[in-house]
């Protein structure tokens, strides 16, 4: 958020400046309309001001709008995008989000400050593709989740399999269109990958559930930087017990909440096994 606080507002608590807001406020509208002007307008030669059909068609594709927009006139489209986000909510955010997925650096820097100093939620961040790894898209995610992103990135370093795994949580959980299937079934491949070759090293296909076990039957195996095992094995078990993959419940869908303890539970446990916090006892008395 700006650093800038009005005289009328210092001293004393205002919702409006101290809290992150997840929707377009009414503040926000004109700034994010003149962000959007390049994409949603066009001039073709010899004439006025039209429509951007192009990016107008793709936008109506990929958010699935079910109220189409209007199209009788050249402009219609793209006024009719400006009348909706005017009315609050997160249309503007979606508008904002398509527009900068394949925008260029200049664009996603200009967005990420105004998003910034109008004290939203968003953030932008920028990601490789998928299917090209030097090509980098833009996404706008959640701000209360870039510590956890500063985290994994640290983690990386340590072991890439499992870093892989944390990104694709994250991503998965961060952005606006949330998958947290996804998200809490890749924290736990995380932990998978960083904990097979210390407690499972001849199970190549050990998942958590027979690594929990294996440190269960013989604690002692193991050594921790802060004592015996146990609290490893406690926050492994929690993270294991409550997915869907393995619990017992008829469940189709982990919430947002669980996904987000999923991750959070997930970067210390890849930590301490990636980072040498985690040893077979016989390694650790040898040093």
């Amino acid at each position: 958020m700006s650093g800038y606080r009005p005289i009328s507002k210092r001293g004393k608590p205002d919702h409006d400046l101290d809290t992150l807001h997840s929707e377009v406020m009414p503040w926000m509208i004109a700034p994010l309309l003149h962000w959007l002007d390049r994409f949603l307008w066009t001039r073709a030669p010899y004439s006025d001001r039209r429509t951007n059909d192009d990016f107008v068609d793709g936008l109506e594709m990929a958010l699935r709008l079910r109220e189409p927009l209007e199209r009788k006139y050249k402009s219609s489209a793209s006024k009719d995008i400006d009348e909706r986000i005017k009315k609050g909510g997160t249309f503007g955010l979606d508008v904002a989000g398509y527009a900068v997925y394949d925008a260029k650096a200049n664009d996603a820097q200009n967005l990420q400050w105004l998003l910034t100093t109008a004290g939203s939620a968003w953030e932008v961040t920028r990601t490789p593709m998928p299917e090209r790894q030097r090509r980098q898209i833009y996404l706008l995610t959640h701000r209360e989740l870039a510590a956890a992103k500063a985290s994994i990135a640290d983690v990386v370093a340590l072991s890439a399999r499992s870093g892989q795994h944390l990104e694709s949580a994250w991503k998965n959980l961060a952005t606006r269109n949330p998958n947290p299937n996804s998200s809490y079934d890749q924290a736990v491949k995380a932990v998978e990958a960083a904990a097979q070759s210390i407690v499972s090293p001849i199970n190549a296909k050990a998942t958590l559930g027979t690594i929990n076990r294996d440190m269960k039957a013989k604690p002692s195996k193991w050594t921790f930087a802060l004592g015996d095992i146990s609290l490893v094995i406690d926050m492994s078990e929690r993270l294991w017990s409550e997915h869907i993959r393995h619990g017992t419940d008829v469940r189709s869908e982990h919430t947002l909440e669980e996904a987000d303890a999923a991750l959070h539970l997930a970067i210390p446990l890849v930590r301490y096994f990636s980072g040498g916090l985690i040893l077979p006892a016989q390694q650790s008395a040898a040093k």
